[in-house]
């Protein structure tokens, strides 16, 4: 049975790690980074209202599950 020294594992788990940063990196620069809504300026209020309700379901609580104590 083909086996790691412990040492080796860490260096491999060091590279997979550095590995999905870079692919973190290139999905962040390619998709993210040039990504824009533009929302025309007579829409704003709207946009702006939506924003807050979302944020305040959020924040209620209301659409989580409640518990039981």
């Amino acid at each position: 049975e083909l086996t790691l020294h412990p040492k080796d594992k860490a260096y491999i788990i060091t590279v997979v790690g550095k590995l999905f940063v870079v692919l973190l990196d290139s999905v962040f620069q390619y998709f993210i980074k040039d990504f824009c809504i533009d929302v025309p300026q007579r829409y704003w209020p709207e946009l702006f209202l939506l924003l807050l309700s979302i944020c305040q379901v959020l924040v209620s609580g209301w659409c989580w599950p409640h518990r039981k104590s």
